[in-house]
């Protein structure tokens, strides 16, 4: 009998701790002036704003901030459509991106002083750094849980 129980007892524990559970990141939905605000006061702290500097930096931000909402909401829409891209939307959505980046980083390097752009386009580098790695370690769990023992 109590074989059993000892047995009952590390299945269960065992049942319990097997999976871990998938935490999925809260998503917390900001309005523009609230995300430009948070993103600004940040760069003033690693970068040493002034009033002036923290303002101009902060109308930039609501810019871009406003700008990315408007993408979303119609990446939103053509999801939900069914809608599907063709490579040449693709390449002029990529493009525009890309001069859009190309235009906020003139932005900032007019605003910012020379020791300011350089530490800021460091930040910019490790950030994204970081996301490369951060995609591809989950890329690589997400292929070691999707694999099917044969």
């Amino acid at each position: 009998m109590r074989s059993i129980i000892y047995v009952t007892i590390l299945f269960f524990s065992l049942g319990t701790f097997a999976q871990k559970p998938i935490l999925k990141k809260q998503k917390l939905n900001f309005t523009p002036e609230q995300r430009a605000e948070l993103q600004s006061k940040r760069l003033a702290l690693v970068l040493d704003l002034n009033d002036k500097q923290l303002k101009q930096v902060e109308s930039v931000q609501l810019e871009r901030a406003k700008q990315l909402e408007l993408k979303q909401k119609a990446g939103k829409q053509d999801k939900t459509s069914g809608k599907k891209l063709s490579p040449d939307e693709i390449f002029a959505i990529k493009n525009q991106n890309l001069d859009e980046q190309i235009a906020f980083q003139k932005q900032m390097k007019e605003i910012l002083t020379v020791d300011q752009y350089q530490r800021w386009k460091e930040a910019r580098k490790n950030h994204f750094d970081k996301r490369q790695k951060h995609r591809a370690l989950k890329k690589t769990q997400t292929n070691k849980t999707m694999r099917v023992p044969q």
